[in-house]
């Protein structure tokens, strides 16, 4: 079994929180909510089994443009890099620990990463999964 999976989430891009620890005890992880949006987007790929297979991932998140900037400067802007927060480390963190034992057994599988962060009109992030065709030792 191969992936070559394309997914877009609407809305604006969302990056990994870090943990707090509960008031039971353990961590809280703030992300949870984020990480269910995520794999809801990923179920129509989602297969009985994990893969086990190595992996590439690329993620494009388009942030959206200031209200408060005016349609000229949006315009200039429109898919330029955006150089804030968030880092592309968490951006990237929450796409695979969502994923993680869900589409693929482990993130670990992932052996190469892309992320850019843009501005647009029009926010959301878009996910390219796919499998690289070589045996890992």
């Amino acid at each position: 079994m191969l992936l070559d999976i394309e997914v877009v989430i609407p809305g604006q891009p969302r990056a990994q929180k870090r943990h707090r620890p509960s008031f039971r005890g353990g961590n809280f992880d703030p992300s949870s909510e984020d990480k269910k949006v995520i794999r809801d987007h990923f179920f129509p790929h989602k297969q009985p089994k994990p893969y086990e297979g190595l992996l590439s991932i690329e993620i494009y998140a388009f942030f959206q443009t200031p209200k408060s900037w005016s349609e000229k400067k949006k315009k200039e802007v429109e898919g330029k890099f955006r150089g804030k927060t968030p880092d592309v480390d968490n951006i990237c963190k929450i796409v695979l620990d969502s994923l993680n034992k869900y589409i693929y057994t482990d993130d670990n599988l992932v052996v190469i990463q892309k992320v850019e962060k843009r501005y647009s009109v029009k926010p959301c992030t878009v996910i390219k999964l796919k499998s690289i065709e070589q045996e890992y030792i």
